[in-house]
């Protein structure tokens, strides 16, 4: 199943140039197609018909933040969505859950540290 999310997180973080964080809040996704391990050539394998295309649910993790200048910062985070909808049309009551581990460069732009530090 692949599945367009988009989700609506709240975070709390706190530190300076280590900042660990944890955020929740809620997701929509949008189910783009979904098909079944092909096992048998020239048989179409696909079952997005089955399956609800609107799908919701809560999302919660925690990561840490490193800052390693003005403009650069690195990222991980582990991300929890738990689907609260049931996905299936044949009333199966099928729920999706999924895990997300991510490492990001973040890069600031000058123009924006620079509003920011006028702020201070």
């Amino acid at each position: 199943m692949h599945y367009a999310t988009l989700p609506v997180l709240f975070r709390l973080q706190y530190g300076n140039k280590l900042k660990p964080f944890i955020d929740a809040g809620f997701y929509y996704g949008f189910l783009v197609n979904a098909w079944e391990n092909p096992q048998t050539a020239g048989v179409d394998h696909t079952v997005t018909s089955n399956f609800n295309r609107s799908d919701a649910g809560v999302c919660y993790g925690a990561g840490l933040t490193y800052l390693l200048n003005k403009q650069f910062t690195l990222s991980a985070e582990w991300r929890m969505n738990n689907g609260l909808m049931d996905i299936s049309k044949n009333g199966n009551n099928a729920r999706n859950q999924s895990n997300i581990f991510q490492l990001s460069v973040i890069y600031t732009l000058n123009g924006l540290n620079k509003k920011v530090d006028e702020k201070k």
